[in-house]
């Protein structure tokens, strides 16, 4: 049992089965290394039971949404999307991003704006580093009074910290059209829906277009698809167990049959490259 003055609030809030099963594990592990180290009789020892859970999140933005619900975001908040699309960072690690943290041609992720509390570094190529260079370029922020100031924060607002954005967000998808229609019943037990009222009909639509989160898994997504395996991919997305990695980078049908199209080419190089032999069978 834990002691201290944050217990007693932490225990107040209603935690999600997937984050008390994560506590537990620790618990269970702490129960079977001690069978192990010290010899203690299993017989003995409690059985750590975990909650039932929920299937993984299915949240996805496919290269081409993603694409026109970019073209319908403020500026600001443009490459903002587009870093946590290529890298699958969380928004508060994103908006935190100071241009100490760029160092040459890396940038780094602080411990304290890292969930797991661990830093990690990425190098600046491609498209990333065109964001990067994107951004010093907009460092410079022209004031009313007509003055010039340097922003410190690499994602900024006119020079001030981004806060939320979900209503631009949100703008954005229904321009684009991405979301998912609901019916009432569904609306009534779904987080994140929008109602949309035909103002000619009179209608009412639910949908729920999908959150800024969802770019996280989309990144995982993208980059297991890529053909990056799960312990580089985790250095970029900064999941910190292949366990969390393999729950956002979920298959799909189109991985699927992307698969099985990979399979049905190699076995036809395979016989194309195949030496031809002639067998012959016994005569009866």
């Amino acid at each position: 049992m834990r002691d201290g003055p944050s217990w007693p609030r932490r225990s107040e809030r209603r935690l999600r089965p997937t984050t008390v099963n994560r506590e537990l594990s620790v618990l269970r592990r702490a129960f079977k290394l001690g069978q192990g180290k010290l010899g203690l009789d299993p017989a003995r020892l409690p059985v750590v039971e975990m909650l039932p859970e929920s299937e993984p999140r299915s949240g996805f933005v496919e290269p081409d949404q993603f694409e026109a619900v970019v073209a319908a975001l403020p500026d600001y908040l443009q490459d903002l999307a587009r870093y946590g699309y290529l890298t699958g960072w969380r928004s508060g690690a994103i908006r935190a991003l100071r241009w100490d943290d760029i160092n040459g041609e890396r940038v780094t992720l602080r411990r304290e704006h890292s969930k797991n509390r661990k830093s990690y570094t990425l190098p600046l190529r491609g498209d990333l580093a065109a964001i990067i260079e994107r951004r010093r370029e907009a460092r410079a922020v022209k004031e009313e009074d007509g003055t010039t100031t340097i922003s410190e924060l690499v994602f900024h607002r006119d020079g001030q910290p981004i806060g939320d954005f979900g209503k631009a967000w949100i703008s954005a998808c229904l321009a684009a059209r991405l979301y998912t229609v609901l019916t009432a019943t569904e609306a009534a037990t779904t987080r994140g829906v929008v109602k949309i009222v035909d103002k000619a009909t009179k209608r009412t639509t639910f949908v729920k277009p999908p959150i800024f989160h969802d770019l996280r898994r989309s990144a995982a997504r993208n980059l297991r698809r890529a053909g990056i395996g799960s312990d580089v991919g985790r250095k970029i997305t900064g999941h910190e167990t292949t366990s969390m990695w393999t729950r956002y980078s979920i298959v799909d049908e189109t991985d699927v049959a992307a698969a099985l199209d990979k399979v049905d080419a190699f076995v036809t190089r395979q016989v194309a490259q195949a030496p031809r032999k002639v067998i012959a069978f016994p005569q009866r």
